[in-house]
């Protein structure tokens, strides 16, 4: 009897729907800007997290700044390849789908705990002033 072999990047794409699909069975939350919150200042809750990034592009650590500790996965679907990449913090680096949060992408954000995320505004790292740096750097550090 013949067997079927998948490719890799088809296996890992499939693996990546699957477990996608069974968060949002598992009540992925949907956390975006609140009520009273400024742009950029977002709580991820326990789970799943669906994300419009409008802070700057950065590498996927640096983004992630004050919450990179209780983020273990992100997920981004490329529509030109028509695949799923994901960058986990316990994936070597040649395995990471990504290495970089850019502005204005969406991100399904894994999150181990309830957790108020703080991120760098797009236009204040785009300044190149020494106020707009200390305020960038002020802000990563909150």
């Amino acid at each position: 009897m013949a067997s079927r072999r998948v490719s890799r990047p088809l296996q890992v794409g499939l693996i990546l729907t699957l477990a996608i699909a069974l968060g949002a069975l598992a009540g992925w939350a949907s956390a975006g800007a609140q009520e009273g919150e400024a742009a950029g200042d977002v709580t991820l809750l326990r789970g799943g997290n669906l994300i419009a990034y409008t802070g700057a592009t950065l590498p996927v650590e640096e983004a992630l700044n004050n919450v990179e500790p209780a983020v273990s996965r992100v997920w981004h679907w490329d529509a030109a390849g028509q695949v799923w990449e994901a960058w986990d913090r316990a994936l070597p680096a040649i395995l990471l789908g990504f290495t970089q949060l850019e502005t204005g992408q969406a991100y399904f954000i894994y999150a181990d705990s309830d957790v108020p995320w703080i991120w760098i505004p797009a236009l204040v790292a785009r300044c190149e002033t020494s106020e707009a740096k200390s305020l960038a750097s002020a802000a990563a550090t909150v």
